[in-house]
């Protein structure tokens, strides 16, 4: 008999069966009851004991506990329990074995008596049928592992701990410390380096009155009596400003204050600053000690990359006690030059700040290189794909549709053309795939799919990061922090790590800028660099290219829309395209997000009421049917609407990726219609602070599969999920229920059918006819409000407008 030992006990505990199994206890002790003695045993001929162990057994595969105890066979519970499911179309008798287990949930046993008891199961005691209800395809493995960001948090969950847990996650592994070369590029043998050096030079001759302790107030009475002395008589491009509360700040998604930034000089002093026009960021401390400082800073980082999604990088210091740090945040993580001490490198300080306040609008990662702007008007040149002329330029309406609230990711935002014919579309994808404009050249012809009007390649993170030599990843320490909203610990991001060398180098030598030796400091960090891999260009991390394409139609987003059956063609419109996508152009999208769906006009666009876009995550399928790959090291998705199987095998140990398939695609589309129906048409806008989805992107992410599981079963999907549809949507629940229906059957199926046409022509047929119902509703209506008003009054549409 297997044991359970301490850890399992402190498992068990943990993740009670309660009340995940209360209907299950209910439907036992009402079959043992029609037996002759009330006991299961019994009761072998009830028609609804199969039905009820079948829904144990299924509640107990997806509950925590059995993703983390280990059968004797060497699986995990789940997967022992796996094959538990009702299209294996075993007799009562067949399930004999559960019954010592059903006895004991029946009975109200411990929680450790009933997993004991399902530990003792022997392995597959059921072997299925040679001919199952739905013929499957073998899963494949070995495709690229998923890579999360902390665009998931938004709105409300834009809180302090959330962010900081998601960021930790995010910029773990693309971190880097002690870069070379980092002052030398970003610092030295600019245009405005003469100008640097005689400033730098002239403080070198005053009395060292940087402050003793540094306390945040007095540094900042230093920095800005050393602004008004020597930065604003050369009318440096960028002045220093500091907010002293989050109300002094306007323009981010939650209250944050950044202790001290930069702004152009140009941007008159107002009570608020608006993180649109944020240069440089910067945190202070008056302890040198202070591990939370460097997450406070991403934050702000992220924040300001909200703000200017078209932004390359953001650079960004800590002043920890007399300790600088200097960070540059991009797109593809953080790179950080080795820490000094500003007291034993004065001049290297004055350097820094000096530069902060002269470097170009090129030099801090805004967009003038691509973007051109006059005034608030926004312009582009694209190359037009689509006429004779060579290249175009396009007025942006300067308020994006779509971005993402996130470092290190693809960073996609979107913005739609003045003319209203045109999206511009902004992104960062990794060099190794396949680039979208192929994707959309080669599905030209697929009804339902953007049309490419153009494109052009922008820059790189290789191209930023250029003549950086890498040493190690940031140290991730042992230390572990909650976030508010998750059971899940994440590693503490350490804020500095020790060069362990305080070097003096002389003032004349910054002040002159002349040809060198590398200071001690520096040549430690190189040393240390090239012991590890790293030489110019000889990368560890991903390199990300930023691409800007120009698709047709302009369409809206899904929040949009007007009235439901708009809604529900539009979707119904888009699962036509990915059909056609995946069957004429041999493309899978595996992306299906709320963002990736438009609504467009009919009368526009052939008849379609919905357009797929958005292929950066696609891949070309082989004549095999297998994913031809897209050589990229992360398969990044969008996690609140990835498929459960993907979700299980990624977050299993140890993890194996799952090869995405159609099925996976069109379960996400299942996920953005539940989506919709739950965050939207609420009056006001004003939706409820709770909702079930809410864990499905910021659960602990090994729960995240079962918990998801959980409400895709009949009775908590009724009770949960439905439960929580806005009114305007609660004529579309049958709807719901169909859908659930057709991708999970009538218990929990979550492989991919074999045949690819029947499981798209359930999902239509569903669409068709709930959008025919909604539709004869409103015509019945409109027709007996004729007969009843008076003559000369207007009728008015039954349709329910939403509110989002």
């Amino acid at each position: 008999m297997a044991k359970l030992t301490e850890d399992d006990i402190r498992t068990i505990a943990d993740y009670p069966l309660e009340p995940s199994l209360t209907a299950c206890q209910k439907s036992l002790q009402s079959i043992a009851l029609r037996s002759p003695d009330a006991s299961l045993a019994n009761a072998s001929e009830d028609p609804e004991l199969r039905k009820a162990i079948v829904k144990l057994i299924t509640e107990l595969k997806l509950h925590a506990v059995a993703e983390k105890l280990k059968h004797p066979s060497g699986e995990t519970l789940a997967d022992e329990l796996g094959w538990a499911s009702p299209t294996h179309r075993s007799t009562a008798a067949d399930l004999q074995p559960f019954f010592p287990v059903a006895t004991l949930v029946m009975q109200r046993a411990s929680d450790a008596e009933v997993w004991h008891a399902v530990l003792d199961l022997p392995s597959s005691p059921v072997p299925p049928l040679p001919v199952t209800p739905r013929r499957s395809t073998p899963a494949l493995y070995d495709a690229t592992p998923i890579a999360f960001s902390s665009s998931s948090r938004r709105d409300l969950e834009q809180t302090r701990d959330p962010v900081e847990a998601f960021l930790r996650e995010e910029l773990k592994d693309c971190c880097y410390v002690k870069v070379g070369g980092f002052v030398e590029k970003f610092f030295h043998n600019k245009r405005w380096s003469p100008e640097s050096s005689n400033i730098t030079g002239r403080v070198g001759l005053e009395p060292d009155d940087f402050p003793h302790p540094p306390a945040e107030g007095a540094v900042w009475d230093w920095l800005a009596n050393f602004q008004h002395s020597h930065l604003d008589p050369n009318h440096t491009p960028s002045v220093y400003r500091r907010t002293l509360s989050p109300a002094a700040m306007t323009g981010s998604d939650a209250a944050r204050q950044v202790d001290i930034l930069t702004q152009s000089r140009t941007i008159p002093a107002a009570n608020q600053v608006h993180w649109r026009d944020i240069r440089v960021i910067g945190e202070l401390s008056r302890s040198a000690d202070a591990p939370g400082k460097f997450l406070q800073l991403a934050r702000y980082a992220r924040d300001v990359f909200s703000a200017q999604p078209t932004r390359l990088f953001v650079h960004g210091f800590l002043l920890l006690g007399s300790t600088m740090e200097l960070h540059l945040f991009d797109r593809a993580g953080v790179v950080s030059a080795a820490k000094f001490d500003v007291r034993l490198e004065r001049a290297r300080f004055i350097q820094i700040l000096t530069g902060y306040s002269l470097m170009s609008d090129e030099e801090l990662g805004l967009d003038t290189t691509f973007v051109r702007r006059d005034g608030p008007r926004m312009f582009v040149n694209l190359p037009a794909d689509d006429s004779q002329e060579r290249e175009r330029e396009l007025e942006l309406d300067p308020n994006p549709i779509a971005r993402q609230p996130a470092i290190a990711c693809r960073a996609t935002c979107c913005y739609r053309t003045t003319d209203g014919e045109h999206v511009i579309k902004f992104s960062w994808v990794s060099d190794r795939r396949v680039p979208e404009a192929d994707h959309l050249k080669a599905a030209r012809n697929v009804p339902g799919v953007a049309r490419l009007c153009g494109h052009r390649r922008i820059t790189s993170i290789d191209e930023i990061r250029k003549g950086l030599i890498f040493s190690q990843p940031r140290h991730f320490g042992n230390a572990s922090r909650k976030a508010s909203s998750s059971s899940r610990s994440w590693p503490a991001l350490c804020s500095s790590v020790d060069d362990g060398t305080r070097s003096k180098r002389p003032w004349s030598h910054f002040a002159a800028e002349a040809p060198r030796k590398k200071s001690r400091s520096n040549s430690r960090a190189e040393d240390a660099a090239a012991d590890h891999v790293m030489e110019p260009n000889k990368r560890k991390y991903e390199n990300r290219v930023l691409g800007c394409l120009a698709i047709r139609p302009a369409g809206r987003p899904l929040e949009e829309f007007q009235d439901v059956p708009e809604l529900l063609k539009a979707l119904r419109d888009a699962i036509c395209a990915h059909q056609s996508l995946l069957h004429e152009a041999k493309i899978l999208h595996r992306d299906i997000s709320t963002r990736n769906i438009i609504i467009t006009e009919p009368d526009k666009t052939g008849g379609l009421h919905g357009i797929l876009i958005d292929l950066d995550m696609a891949t070309r399928v082989g004549l095999d049917g297998k994913n031809e790959g897209s050589g990229a090291s992360h398969l990044t998705g969008t996690l609140e609407f990835m498929a459960i199987e993907v979700l299980q095998h990624a977050f299993r140990s140890p993890p194996r990726h799952i090869q995405h398939t159609y099925r996976h695609d069109l379960e996400s589309f299942f996920y953005v219609f539940l989506s919709v129906c739950i965050k939207l048409g609420w009056p006001g806008g004003r939706r409820p602070d709770t909702s079930p989805l809410i864990g499905w992107y910021s659960a602990p992410l090994k729960d995240i599969p079962a918990l998801k599981s959980g409400h895709m079963l009949q009775s908590n999907f009724e009770s949960q999920i439905l439960a929580a549809f806005s009114p305007p949507f609660e004529c579309v629940q049958d709807l719901a229920l169909r859908l659930r229906k057709a991708l999970f059957g009538e218990g929990f199926y979550v492989a991919t059918p074999f045949d690819k046409t029947v499981l798209y022509q359930d999902m239509i047929a569903a669409f068709d006819e709930t959008i025919h119902r909604l539709e004869s509703a409103d015509r019945g209506a409109k027709t007996e409000d004729l007969s009843d008003q008076a003559p000369g009054t207007v009728t008015v549409s039954t349709h329910v407008l939403i509110s989002s």
